[in-house]
């Protein structure tokens, strides 16, 4: 039985909004995913590494087989986004 992680709202088959505080670990667990958390704990922290930029709202990255959708963003801080695992 899946223990519910406080900012991870499931939208669809998946596809999820994420707060950026969610821990890496925490999603990897619950979802069953394999998100690196070698270089940032935190969702929003792995967008601003892979990235490697301060990414806009309606921005869309793409890596680790997952599409990154912002969502929402507060001063240079990424609040809320999508997440959505794609298949390989």
């Amino acid at each position: 039985i899946s223990k519910k992680i406080k900012g991870v709202k499931k939208i669809s088959l998946d596809c999820y909004e994420v707060r950026g505080t969610v821990t890496i670990r925490d999603i990897n667990r619950e979802l069953d995913w394999n998100l690196p958390d070698t270089e940032a704990s935190t969702i929003a922290g792995l967008i601003l590494y892979e990235s490697r930029t301060i990414p806009n709202v309606g921005q869309i990255f793409q890596f680790y087989n997952h599409k990154f959708e912002i969502l929402e963003k507060k001063n240079n801080q990424i609040v809320l986004l999508k997440v959505t695992k794609i298949e390989k």
